[in-house]
């Protein structure tokens, strides 16, 4: 019988937090998964673990693949993956009981949705939760109380919510998505160094619409290991992500004509602009003009100018309620829609 979901679980090195991980799968109360693990050669005992407990459960398939990078070894397990929703379990991270039976309840009940996404749980090395890290999530600042209530985001939202919070999908450990969202080529570029997934929540956002569970399901541990990005100097920065929202913006699904905002291909300069003003540590006292000078030319432009990398010049507060306000003026806000 083919498995409702397939849990990707790619894995390098990690044999520490595999028993804690391998835990809250088994615990999952809905049942009807397959495990697909791709270890890329690991040197730590980690295979050997896998091996063993792959023993003892026929849903769990093994397998091996060099050493290509983290985005290349997620795609090697969704290539593999056989359910009708795909799920990526870090292997340093873990997932409440219910996740599954939740997430695919929400999708089943709203195939328009190609992602399911719940909120964000933020834990330590001992898997203690962080106090308050998740109120930090850009997401939850710019919905405010709306992030605590189910709700549908229809696409492009999600696109733009990502130029400006600098990801929506804050962990991919907290959404579930369809296999078809794969299967239109949305996968993990590996050309990116280690933001593969940023490009890939720009892609998937402005492409998908999405279902918000407002449980908080997923864990996302913070750790010394874990991988981060490094680009290097803050003009490298400010160039990689302005091409990466190059690419992204002609595969993004089209607003109604009386909604949409001037041509992407006109704005393209001003965030340019922006994102070079977000990582040059402009003089604080010289931010507001310059700010300014980008929010009157590009209104949509502002959506981003707010970001959250900007509380130099505007508080948290001040940030998200600007980007609400532009959002609303721009007629995207009409993108979310409450559910009972």
């Amino acid at each position: 019988m083919t498995p409702k979901v397939s849990i990707c679980l790619p894995n390098l090195n990690n044999r520490h937090w595999l028993p804690e991980r391998l835990e809250s799968i088994f615990a999952q109360t809905r049942r009807d998964w397959e495990l697909v693990v791709v270890d890329n050669y690991s040197d730590d005992g980690a295979w050997e673990f896998l091996q063993a407990a792959a023993s003892n459960d026929p849903r769990i398939r093994l397998s091996q693949a060099p050493r290509e990078g983290m985005y290349a070894n997620w795609n090697n397990c969704i290539r593999l993956a056989r359910g009708e929703f795909i799920y990526v379990a870090t292997s340093d991270d873990t997932m409440a009981p219910t996740f599954l039976e939740e997430m695919v309840t929400a999708l089943d009940a709203h195939p328009e949705c190609g992602i399911a996404q719940c909120c964000l749980e933020f834990i330590d090395q001992q898997s203690r939760p962080i106090p308050s890290r998740w109120t930090q999530v850009g997401a939850f600042q710019i919905l405010g109380e709306m992030y605590l209530r189910p709700h549908l985001r229809r696409a492009p939202l999600d696109g733009y919510l990502h130029c400006a919070l600098e990801t929506i999908y804050t962990s991919i450990t907290q959404i579930l998505v369809r296999r078809r969202v794969f299967e239109a080529d949305v996968r993990f570029r590996t050309d990116w160094g280690s933001a593969g997934d940023f490009h890939w929540g720009m892609m998937a956002g402005f492409r998908n619409d999405v279902v918000h569970v407002p449980r908080f399901l997923a864990t996302w541990r913070q750790h010394p290991q874990q991988a981060s990005v490094g680009f290097g100097s803050w003009l490298a920065v400010a160039e990689r992500k302005y091409r990466m929202l190059k690419s992204a913006l002609p595969t993004a699904r089209a607003l109604p004509a009386h909604r949409a905002p001037r041509p992407w291909t006109l704005l393209l300069p001003s965030i340019r602009q922006y994102y070079q003003l977000r990582y040059a540590q402009t003089p604080p006292r010289r931010r507001p003009r310059l700010l300014l000078e980008l929010v009157y030319r590009e209104p949509v432009a502002s959506i981003q100018l707010a970001g959250m990398k900007l509380r130099g010049t505007f508080g948290a507060f001040e940030a998200s309620a600007y980007i609400r306000a532009h959002l609303k003026r721009a007629r995207l806000w009409e993108n979310i829609v409450a559910l009972a």
